[in-house]
């Protein structure tokens, strides 16, 4: 359950840059406002965090090509799914960083697993759930990989051992 959360929450952050234009400003503030608007399973994301990934991804990505990757057509509406678009690995990775920059998504992950969990599996979670494996795991996806495959090579093992306390 923790690694599709995972994976989708990734997949929907992505589709929801997908709004933009020439205009850097106005593409930012489209892609915050698509963000805030969405919540995405448990999650929804803070005014303060959707303005951080929008002003990151327009930044370090670019509206142009993230018109480009198609995930926008030049009118600024959503053009193909994620699934359909596949950055290059230098996007693939900015984005990444973009995200785990911005939101704490170890965080909402173990929140998400609420309190029926003992606070020393949470915790051990939390910190096998690092920016780089989350950085990983995002930017995969971003590249067109299987979300469900590059999670289970990043986090079965670490998980498994919190839950089974090894």
């Amino acid at each position: 359950m923790i690694i599709r959360t995972l994976a989708g929450t990734g997949v929907v952050l992505l589709a929801l840059t997908g709004c933009g234009g020439n205009d850097d400003a106005q593409a930012k503030e489209a892609i915050s406002k698509e963000l805030q608007s969405n919540k995405i399973g448990d999650f929804s994301l803070t005014k303060k965090d959707a303005d951080c990934i929008a002003n990151g991804m327009v930044d370090k990505v670019g509206v142009d090509q993230l018109q480009k990757y198609g995930l926008l057509t030049k009118d600024n509406k959503t053009d193909k799914s994620p699934d359909e678009v596949k950055m290059s690995d230098k996007d693939a990775q900015a984005s990444a960083e973009v995200f785990v920059g911005c939101i704490d998504a170890g965080k909402m992950i173990t929140d998400a697993m609420g309190s029926s969990m003992p606070a020393e599996v949470t915790d051990c979670i939390d910190k096998a759930l690092t920016d780089d494996v989350l950085t990983k795991l995002f930017a995969s996806m971003f590249r067109g990989e299987d979300a469900q495959q590059v999670s289970q090579e990043l986090l079965a093992q670490p998980l498994t051992e919190c839950m089974t306390g090894g």
